[in-house]
């Protein structure tokens, strides 16, 4: 007999081989946000194992701009203090030296709408596109003024979602 497991945060483990399904651990939006990448290339395994560990946990929300690799990824956090136990467990856990550079984010918005194409989605300049692991869009922005401007003028018919999709 052999047992293949696929274990993770929020995972049962049943007697039988009923399928009991619960709902996700329910996100946040984050309200800090930095870039993130490792010191030591030939440690990029490890960094981006432990990424997904804290991602996972529900510590941080990883994010990645269209069309770029993954050797620079965008972490948010609730909190500051999010941002520096990322580092020390990365550090400690996984052996990893980091480079995070806090960026000036503050709002996020999740982006609804048909045949969305990244090449003609128009920004303000203190905003930025990026998308998680499903692929999804998402705009973190300065401030609301950028938001609503990003909406109302640059790309009509856009609607955007204050929580996670």
């Amino acid at each position: 007999m052999s047992f293949i497991y696929s274990l993770h945060l929020g995972a049962t483990l049943c007697p039988n081989q009923d399928n009991i399904e619960y709902a996700d651990i329910p996100q946040f939006a984050p309200e800090n946000f930095a870039t993130v990448l490792t010191k030591n290339t030939m440690k990029r395994k490890q960094f981006h194992k432990g990424i997904a560990q804290l991602a996972e946990e529900g510590s941080i929300q990883v994010y990645k701009r269209p069309n770029i690799g993954v050797e620079e990824l965008i972490v948010g956090a609730v909190g500051a203090l999010q941002l520096e136990v990322l580092e020390y467990r990365i550090k400690h856990e996984y052996g990893v030296d980091l480079i995070i550079e806090r960026l000036p984010y503050r709002y996020i918005r999740w982006i609804e709408m048909d045949n969305f194409s990244p090449d003609s989605f128009s920004l303000t300049m203190d905003a930025l596109l990026v998308e998680n692991n499903k692929k999804d869009p998402i705009l973190p922005s300065q401030n609301e003024w950028s938001i609503r401007r990003t909406v109302e003028e640059r790309n009509k018919g856009v609607k955007l979602k204050e929580v996670s999709i």
